[in-house]
């Protein structure tokens, strides 16, 4: 038997480690605006180090530049300098801004210039605004009901399992073992069911079903009970697959109905909402979720404005106070003074660096912004999807010099708003499709024709992915029938069976 020798040997082994401030600034990347907000107000409160700039100690420098006043300061500027000190002139700052400085995109590059501020900025930024959530309009529904408590409770209980499109996630025998287990609270079957029955009863009609096929029926319970109305609840009680298979013909012999009566009963059908919560809150007890735009794009003229959402901007500076505490600390010889001294000195590089991973992120997603308008100039000039042209992450990297993780963490969660309507930074990426010449061209061109072609198709017979390709193909695009399907699914749009119409 050979003898199992024991050897020794050195391996080389590479690795990489993030420094605290790489992932600070990282995390900070990832933010979008209200985050990032957030992000700075917990910092502020957490570090008496730093503190908000104040107007009297702002640099005078930054209204030498230009002696006009602006009329009136939007949130959104780009300030061009990525050594300078940033300087917030939010919704309420007074500070005279004539001098801030904003990047133009002209001809493939950028020049200066000063003062293009809206006076409706601020209220553009915000486009999903305040409301109430569904929990709570279903609460104060139950409220009025005439009700006994104990059923009160449970129907209380109840809506607080419904999901953000409306409908209940827990059956019956389920809350009432959820009860059980997390309350100690012994609860009838019968009891919660009619806590679940009370709830169907609110509106929105649709509320509290359990599935798509419950919901449409409860709306249609509470509209006039015409023949049509009637026979629309049995076809989708008894019928429901070959209704959403759209087998018109044999739905039309059982229920011994005309073609029109059965077109009549299709849009009565596809005018109920199969959502009746998605127009509330989705995180039931807080108000609705926003979006605050990070960037503003804007045409004059065929100049292109970029500008940066001042929110994004804060002017932050070590507290003059906590200097002095620690000049004061640092002559102090006996221990406790040296452990404060030890202690404000900590705070102040903390501030110093927070400050700096501000700077780095603003320069950041200042680049990235640059970037991506002078890659799709053509659609922020026009509006137009099909003037998208192929981008991917790795083009705005190798332009910014920046890692495509960096540009990734960027574009995934920042928006534009633009003469056209408010755009994800993901909007401006797309892969490329070679046209018969060999020109390469967004998918999103291709996509655009899908929609049309199928929009404007014979209901009666729609067009297939293998039509769709041979369409494509007259017009230049050669792809192959999957991907068609594809990029079909991608508009949601369902396959030539499911669109048929009588």
């Amino acid at each position: 038997m050979a003898k199992q020798g024991i050897g020794t040997g050195l391996t080389t082994e590479t690795s990489m480690t993030l420094s605290p401030y790489q992932i600070q600034m990282v995390r900070m990347l990832e933010n979008d605006t209200l985050e990032f907000e957030e992000r700075v107000e917990l910092e502020l409160c957490e570090n008496e180090a730093l503190e908000r700039e104040t107007k009297s100690s702002s640099k005078e420098s930054i209204s030498e530049d230009n002696g006009d006043s602006p009329e009136d300061e939007g949130i959104f500027h780009d300030d061009n300098d990525g050594g300078s000190d940033n300087h917030d002139y939010g919704p309420g700052d007074d500070s005279d801004n004539g001098g801030e400085s904003e990047d133009y995109y002209e001809a493939g590059s950028y020049k200066e210039n000063a003062n293009n501020h809206s006076a409706d900025d601020e209220t553009t930024s915000r486009v999903i605004t305040d409301s109430a959530s569904l929990y709570d309009v279903l609460k104060e529904q139950i409220r009025l009901k005439n009700v006994s408590k104990n059923i009160e409770d449970l129907a209380l209980y109840a809506i607080g399992n419904i999901d953000h499109e409306g409908y209940l996630r827990l059956e019956v025998e389920k809350m009432v073992d959820d009860l059980a287990f997390s309350e100690g609270k012994s609860v009838k079957d019968e009891d919660m069911q009619e806590a679940v029955t009370l709830i169907q009863s609110l509106d929105p009609a649709g509320i509290g079903a359990f599935n798509l096929q419950e919901c449409l029926l409860l709306q249609l319970e509470r509209k006039e009970q015409t023949k049509l109305v009637q026979i629309a609840h049995r076809m989708l009680d008894e019928n429901l697959e070959d209704f959403s298979k759209k087998h018109f013909e044999k739905l039309i012999k059982k229920y011994n109905i005309t073609e029109q009566e059965m077109i009549d009963i299709q849009k009565l059908i596809k005018s109920l909402n199969p959502k009746p919560g998605a127009a509330f809150d989705s995180s039931f007890g807080s108000s609705s979720p926003q979006i605050v735009p990070d960037f503003r794009v804007t045409n004059e003229d065929g100049v292109l404005t970029v500008l940066i959402n001042d929110r994004n901007a804060p002017e932050l500076r070590i507290s003059e106070d906590t200097q002095a505490q620690l000049e004061v600390a640092k002559k102090g010889e006996d221990k406790e003074s040296k452990d404060y001294a030890e202690y404000i000195k900590n705070k102040v590089e903390m501030a110093k660096w927070f400050i700096n991973c501000i700077k780095q992120r603003q320069e950041t997603l200042r680049k990235t912004m640059r970037a991506i308008v002078e890659k799709q100039k053509k659609f922020f000039l026009s509006g137009d999807e099909t003037d998208l042209v192929p981008l991917a992450l790795k083009d705005i990297a190798n332009v910014t010099n920046y890692d495509i993780s960096t540009i990734s963490r960027v574009s995934s969660s920042k928006y534009v708003i633009t003469d056209y309507g408010i755009y994800p930074l993901k909007f401006f990426f797309s892969e490329s499709v070679a046209t018969d010449d060999g020109v390469d061209v967004s998918n999103r061109e291709i996509k655009k024709i899908l929609q049309e072609c199928i929009e404007g198709e014979d209901k009666k017979k729609p067009l297939t992915d293998e039509r769709l390709k041979e369409i494509l193909r007259e017009k230049g695009y050669v792809i192959a029938r999957r991907t068609v399907a594809k990029y079909r699914e991608q508009l949601k749009i369902p396959v030539a069976s499911q669109r048929k119409e009588i």
